[in-house]
This record gives structure tokens, sequence and C-alpha cells, in this order.
């Protein structure tokens, strides 16, 4: 059919769009940094990091709050330091 977009085409396209998505995901995540944050701590990662999610289930990880501990399901404020693109970093700022 004449008109049709090539695979090759296809192929470069969607690999644009990808790379552009992680480029705004990286962004979206940075724009958090200095901010606190609520968020539910789910796990302890195998590096010894809390594990959870923002109200808006962006991820998390964790360091600080010796006597938390991070499998127990509950809401903690969280001063967001960075982001690693993937995921925002941060320490407990205080919780219950």
């Amino acid at each position: 059919m004449p008109g049709q977009v090539s695979p090759e085409e296809k192929k470069r396209r969607a690999a644009l769009l990808r790379q552009l998505g992680r480029q705004k995901h990286r962004a979206f995540l940075g724009r958090f940094a200095g901010c606190h944050l609520s968020v539910l701590v789910e796990a302890e990662g195998k590096d010894g990091y809390g594990r959870g999610f923002t109200d808006n289930y962006l991820p998390v990880s964790i360091t600080g709050g010796n006597d938390l501990s991070y499998n127990d399901n509950r809401i903690v404020q969280v001063l967001a330091d960075r982001s690693d693109g993937r995921r925002i970093l941060g320490r407990i700022a205080h919780h219950d």
C-alpha cells in the first residue's frame, strides 16, 4: 500500500520516542529534589535502603530512620535529595 512507513523508519521513530520518554521521566523525577514527600514504605531493598512510593506512585529509595522497620507499611515524610533517573533518592525527614 502506498504511503506506508517502512519498518526501519518505524523502529527509528519508536526508539526516539522511548528515549524521549526516559528523558521526560528523569526530568520529572528531578523536579522533586529538595521537596518533602509522603512515602508509603513497603519493603527493604537488597541494598538495605527502604523502598516505597509517593501518593502519585513515584518510586522512592529511603535512607535513615534506623529505628524504622522498612517492612511495616507506614507513611513517612522523606526529604528528596535527588533522582537517579529511575527513582527518587531521599532520607527520612520524620515519622510517627
